[in-house]
């Protein structure tokens, strides 16, 4: 397990800077990418938030941050609009963390976990990612004399045996360390036997386990309070009531990518707030286009366009390409093949472009003349 401080400087090297912006790691942290990579330290995990990090930089110069260029002194009264925007984001983190922690679900939880206090950092990353909270009530918590604040826990095999894969969860303890003094607790003895058929169904090792009344069950009860009063997320709920911070998000901006054999959908989702720049919401949208089609978007040739279903549609009545190619030459006289080698390859770069454009990545399309 990676701690932040690690974290921090390595991802400064993918940055390429000396180091990562103390208020872009205090809003990557209140993310869930950063124990994502202190969890699951993989390439994927750390291009994620890599990605995010770019993503708050663009933020932080957009709107005159630290991270920002140096511009000349504004004049006084007058705020400049890249600014606002930016401050007025923190101003409203800044208030929900105040008003949602005067919440009695939340002060009452604080109170139960931490003795009415908040956690730092690494502590709020090491209580949220922790087995025993998902498994383990407070009254269990008090008889056990675990701290909340500064535990460790995690899933030990029961005498394991070489070759054999032991029961889930059957076959597991949660090992439980806070202090000097470490318990090792069965798995059977911590869910009920509905629970554990449930898990033998279909939960893996490491799943989510969240039983009624634990620890993760009162927060998420807290966190959806916060979301119908202030329509927070459960993850920036949980986050708040643990920290007592609040990164109020005025951008919201992620790509997904699904494929089948015929075709791959490419989709950018934006959900952003009335007030945020236009100017701002465009670079967003062109950092996440640019990585599903590999920094660039070139036009596709206009002539070429009907190609793909020329092909597609004499390929079906069992025509040959040379057959294929005399047609698209009577059709389209101003963009004629005379190698069907050629005329294939403009067909197979414009189906990537226009059916796989992420596997595309854009390679440029010669027509005619061939």
């Amino acid at each position: 397990m990676l701690d932040l401080t690690t974290i921090r400087r390595r991802l400064a090297k993918l940055l390429g800077k000396p180091k990562v912006d103390d208020s872009i790691w205090n809003q990557l942290v209140k993310g869930e990418l950063v124990a994502q990579v202190r969890y699951h330290d993989e390439p994927e995990s750390w291009d994620d938030l890599a990605r995010d990090a770019r993503r708050f930089q663009e933020f932080a110069r957009t709107s005159g941050g630290p991270s920002g260029r140096t511009r000349s002194a504004p004049r006084p009264n007058r705020a400049r609009r890249g600014e606002s925007w930016g401050l007025r984001a923190n101003a409203i983190g800044e208030y929900l963390a105040m008003v949602a922690g005067e919440q009695p679900v939340v002060r009452r939880f604080r109170e139960r976990a931490f003795q009415g206090s908040v956690l730092d950092q690494e502590g709020t990353i090491n209580f949220l990612n922790s087995p025993a909270i998902h498994l383990l009530s407070f009254n269990k918590c008090t008889a056990l004399r675990l701290d909340l604040a500064a535990h460790e826990a995690y899933f030990l095999r029961n005498s394991p045996q070489v070759g054999s894969t032991p029961i889930w969860p059957e076959g597991y303890s949660l090992v439980v360390t806070s202090g000097r003094v470490t318990r090792k607790l069965p798995l059977v003895t911590l869910l009920p036997e509905t629970f554990r058929r449930r898990l033998r169904a279909g939960l893996n090792l490491g799943a989510p386990c969240v039983l009624r009344r634990s620890v993760f069950d009162e927060l998420c009860s807290a966190a959806t309070h916060l979301e119908k009063c202030y329509g927070l997320g459960e993850g920036r709920g949980s986050h708040l009531v643990v920290s007592g911070g609040c990164y109020f998000s005025p951008i919201d901006a992620w790509s997904t990518s699904t494929r089948s054999a015929e075709i791959e959908h490419c989709t950018i989702t934006l959900r952003v707030q009335p007030w945020v720049p236009a100017e701002v919401v465009a670079k967003v949208y062109r950092h996440l286009q640019g990585g599903l089609l590999a920094g660039t978007n070139r036009p596709v040739s206009r002539a070429l366009i009907p190609l793909l279903n020329h092909v597609v549609g004499m390929k079906k009545l069992g025509s040959k390409w040379s057959d294929i190619m005399k047609a698209w030459n009577r059709s389209n006289p101003a963009h004629k093949y005379r190698e069907v080698s050629n005329m294939s390859r403009d067909y197979q770069r414009i189906r990537r472009l226009l059916l796989f454009p992420d596997s595309a990545r854009n390679a440029p399309v010669n027509g005619g003349k061939g």
